[in-house]
């Protein structure tokens, strides 16, 4: 009997899984496994094709499974995988389901998902004897400066533990490479951006997304004040008209600083074609990261224009953009809009104020440096569209 190839998937209802799903239905003839785990009333097919009804047309391709990652050793022992490999030859498992927060208080469950699910996931690459595309993050790195390798995993000091899960997941991977024959590649973007609206989430924003959902509702807070005290209005020389919004004598302070931004499909193109390379990458780790990081004077301009807010933009040492920082966090007492940006400054506040710089030998070494170089063109206008899209959303 011939089988049908296949690869299994997790993490599929995701910003990144969504695409990849899509692109791999689009571009291959591969069958996909999506392990799906139910969710507020919503059974594991409903979640998927609820927000995916264009794959409805794939629907012979698609095999959802019912789980958790913390139920997947369940079902290697009741023969579901043994039975799903009799009818499949799979060609390997992508990694994406992780959970995102940063909060302190999820610190349990952030550990439980992204390491104990990881290595679930991996017995199953095992089991499988297949590949495992795992994909971590830029940021495994915490807060290490510097020139950061993509074979390096080594760090001492981190942002949060979603950093300390990948981390530890890095190091399970490695492990199981060197005792138990893993096949794996290991994937980290830096902080992902699209431009295509019907992808992003707006209940959930995390990232670039979450500091931008911020500022939005301040803007719009802002109109509403300033319509109200027209003095105040005067004295800090504020305009509004349409929706338009200039403050003269308000400035947004930052540093002076890069903030690695990464377009959604340059990251699951360059996954597939590395995937698809020379089984000699097998064991690899690949920064997908801009070859040239953008200066937080132009991610605040480019944004602001998307959000038609205008502020003077002053650049500041980080010990006084910090200062400024904890001045919001105060003013939250009283401002209501400033309590969700105090805690998002709070979160991404370390990103947002220091230089990272990511080595990506091994992704040029395959895509070639001009060809990785020039997917990047036109960069400040793709964030403008990005920022666009996400507002479009909240109207």
């Amino acid at each position: 009997m011939d089988k049908q190839c296949a690869y299994i998937v997790t993490g599929a209802t995701g910003f990144l899984g969504r695409r990849l799903v899509k692109k791999l239905l689009d571009t291959t003839d591969y069958s996909l496994i999506l392990l799906i785990r139910s969710k507020d009333g919503l059974s594991a097919s409903d979640r998927f094709f609820a927000n995916n009804k264009a794959l409805l047309k794939y629907r012979n391709r698609i095999c959802i499974t019912d789980t958790t990652l913390q139920r997947v050793l369940d079902l290697i022992e009741d023969g579901q995988f043994t039975t799903l490999s009799y009818k499949h030859d799979i060609k390997g498992v992508w990694h994406l389901a992780a959970n995102l927060s940063f909060r302190s208080r999820d610190s349990s469950k952030v550990i439980d998902t992204n390491v104990q699910g990881t290595e679930n996931i991996i017995k199953l690459a095992l089991f499988l004897n297949t590949t495992l595309f795992y994909v971590s993050t830029a940021y495994v790195h915490g807060k290490r400066c510097g020139l950061l390798l993509e074979e390096e995993i080594y760090a001492t000091d981190f942002n949060n533990d979603y950093e300390v899960s990948k981390f530890q997941s890095e190091n399970l991977i490695k492990k199981y490479q060197l005792e138990a024959n893993l096949k794996s590649v290991i994937f980290r973007p830096s902080i992902i951006i699209d431009n295509n609206y019907t992808n992003l989430n707006i209940f959930n924003p995390f990232g670039y997304y979450a500091i931008l959902d911020s500022v939005y509702d301040l803007k719009h807070y802002f109109i509403t004040f300033f319509r109200k005290h027209v003095v105040l209005a005067k004295i800090f020389g504020v305009v509004e008209h349409d929706n338009i919004l200039r403050i003269r004598f308000i400035p947004f302070f930052t540093t002076n600083t890069r903030i690695n931004l990464v377009p959604l499909d340059i990251v699951v193109d360059t996954m597939l074609e590395i995937s698809l390379s020379d089984d000699n990458n097998k064991g690899k780790t690949f920064h997908l990261v801009s070859p040239l990081s953008t200066s937080m004077i132009d991610v605040i301009r480019v944004s602001f224009d998307a959000l038609d807010f205008h502020m003077p933009i002053v650049v500041l040492p980080t010990f006084i953009v910090y200062s400024w920082m904890y001045l919001i966090q105060v003013l939250s007492k009283i401002i209501p809009p400033f309590v969700d940006l105090s805690k998002k400054l709070h979160y991404y506040g370390y990103y947002l104020t220091h230089d990272y710089n990511f080595n990506i030998t091994n992704v040029t070494n395959i895509v070639g440096e001009e060809y990785y170089k020039t997917k990047f063109n036109n960069f400040n206008e793709y964030l403008f569209n990005c920022a666009k899209a996400f507002i479009s959303l909240k109207k």
